[in-house]
Formats: structure tokens, sequence, C-alpha cells
């Protein structure tokens, strides 16, 4: 009797070269499609704008803001961190007007060139601001140093505070406190440089700080000490709860109290 012959296995090495090619091409794609999502984002992110508005004329304390005063200014989004959070915008539903429209008074001379902000106006006053501080908290009008000071500083940001201090080495930067929050920015100090063409500086010659009431003695005998009787800060993540100090944020610094010889 002859024996049938044997049924022939299919090789699977084909099917499998096929699939790995397959899945490479797909892996190809995939690639080429991020690069070019990844280049067209960035394109739209650097052609995107955001308008802002640029006095055209010099105001004063007092003066009402006009439609003839501003002129509209594109600004390239990518830049739009380094004009603060207090710089006014387009409104979002009529073109070419600041949001909350032009009935507000300057609270503060401003110059041509310079760029409209909430700050540079009397806050609406119907819902009264003092109702508004935390119980046993009070509000301080401190002076700070506009040197080195972080730009387009805005009501609600987080800073640590710091002074000078005398020791016999010379002056020593000592912290303050940590992680105070601003409520109210004033006295704006104008830089120009050189070029008057280009956009000017804004910084502020004080801030008011809310605290809690027995600091508020502390700090003033602090700034009597301190070398220009004035502070200076550095402006921190809203998020960034870090503490370096052994007290609760918005305390005064021990430390800084016993090199003054304020705790005796």
């Amino acid at each position: 009797m002859s024996q049938s012959p044997s049924s022939a296995v299919p090789s699977s090495s084909g099917g499998s070269t096929q699939l790995v090619l397959i899945a490479g091409v797909i892996a190809l794609i995939a690639v080429v499609l991020m690069n070019v999502y990844v280049e067209m984002r960035a394109k739209a992110d650097a052609e995107r704008t955001v308008t802002f508005f640029e006095l055209r004329v010099d105001r004063e304390r007092g003066d009402e803001l006009q439609d003839r005063d501003v002129q509209p200014v594109q600004i390239p989004a990518r830049y739009l961190e380094a004009f603060g959070t207090d710089a006014i915008k387009e409104d979002v539903e009529r073109s070419g007007v600041p949001a909350g429209g032009y009935n507000r008074t300057f609270s503060v001379a401003a110059r041509k060139g310079e760029i409209l902000r909430d700050s540079m106006f009397i806050r609406n006053t119907s819902n009264r601001f003092g109702l508004d501080i935390a119980n046993g908290n009070r509000l301080v009008t401190i002076p700070i140093s506009t040197s080195n000071q972080p730009p387009s500083l805005s009501p609600d940001d987080f800073v640590d505070l710091y002074a000078n201090v005398n020791r016999r080495t010379g002056a020593e930067a000592v912290l303050v406190m940590e992680r105070v929050q601003v409520r109210m920015v004033g006295s704006r100090i104008v830089e120009t440089g050189a070029d008057t063409s280009s956009t000017r500086g804004v910084k502020y010659g004080n801030i008011t700080i809310e605290i809690a009431n027995p600091e508020f003695t502390k700090l003033a005998n602090i700034q009597s000490r301190v070398s220009g009787n004035q502070f200076f800060i550095a402006v921190r993540d809203p998020a960034d709860r870090a503490i370096t100090l052994d007290v609760e944020p918005g305390t005064v610094n021990p430390d800084i109290m016993d090199m003054l010889g304020l705790n005796r």
C-alpha cells in the first residue's frame, strides 16, 4: 500500500515580513504627521496676535479715558506673558474697543506710548474693597525698590519680601516674608530709555499687601531699620506653596527681628 503524500505546511516567514513592513510604514507616517502637526502649531502660534491698547497722548490723574486717547496694537501671542495680567485686551464682543469700555477715570498719570492697564484707573468702589479683607488681617502699603523689580507686577501676584540689612561685612539681603499676596500696586514709575520710540517700562514705588494684624508692627519696625527704608520683592508662581522659613506664609522671619535687635 502506497503512503499518501504529506500536506505541505505554508511558511509564515513571508507573512511576518509583510506585517513588519506594514508596521514600519505606519510608524513612519505617524512620525511625519506628528512633525507636520508640531510645525503647523508653531507657525500658528507665531502668527497669532493679541490686541492691546497704547496711549496716543499723555493723561493726568482724574482724566476720563476717551476713545481718541488710545490705538490698538497687535502683540504676538508668544510675548503675552511679558505684558502681565493687568494689561487691557480687546473686548471679546466689540472689535477695537478695550475690555471694560471707556467709562473709567485715571487714578495716576499715564504717558504716551504706555500700554493701557487696569492699574491706571480708579477701581469700582460699588463693592467695598475693605470687605474683601480676611478677618484679622490688615492692608499695609510698603515702599519697594524698583531695582531688579520684575516687569508687569499686578494685583493678586504672590511675592517674597526681602530687605538689605547692614552688617559689619556690608549689606546682606535677608528674607522678610514669604508668599505674600499683593492686593494693590501704586506710585507707578515710567522708565524711558534713550530710544523714546520703544515701549516704556512701568515699575512701582510701593505695593499694598495683606498681612495678619500682629505682623504690621513688626514690618513697620523692620522698615525703619533696613537699608534705604524699603523692601525688594521676588514674584513667585501662585501655585508654588513651598516655604523655607519655619513660620507660616505672610509671617515675619524671626531671624531678621534678631538681626535688627527687635526681639529684645
